[in-house]
């Protein structure tokens, strides 16, 4: 199986940061019309404010294949952190398939 990364510092670099975006650490220059919530998960995610549906599924998708515990499982030093990502990416995917299904119902 192959990384998208060259090395294991890369890797490891990109994983604090998408941790410290969870952990809300990370405030750029955000829309203030959308909830708080709402913009750390598209966040978390790592697609745009606005993204649909499927975009949403396929970040998800990505993302627990590249985080999912069974993956570290020979690494214990970073079993933990996976653990904790994987958990936050399914709040954030849940938060976010829960905002756009009341959006379009509003809509409708």
């Amino acid at each position: 199986m192959g990384s998208r990364f060259s090395s294991d510092r890369e890797a490891q670099a990109a994983d604090e940061a998408l941790k410290a975006e969870l952990q809300g650490e990370n405030e750029g220059t955000e829309n203030s019309s959308w909830p708080k919530e709402i913009r750390e998960a598209y966040a978390a995610l790592e697609i745009p404010l606005g993204s649909d549906e499927a975009t949403v599924k396929d970040a998800y998708r990505s993302m627990m294949q590249r985080y999912h515990p069974d993956k570290h499982h020979s690494q214990p030093e970073r079993l933990g952190t996976a653990n904790e990502l994987t958990m936050a990416l399914r709040g954030a995917y849940e938060k976010l398939l829960a905002f756009l299904k009341q959006r379009n119902r509003a809509k409708s």
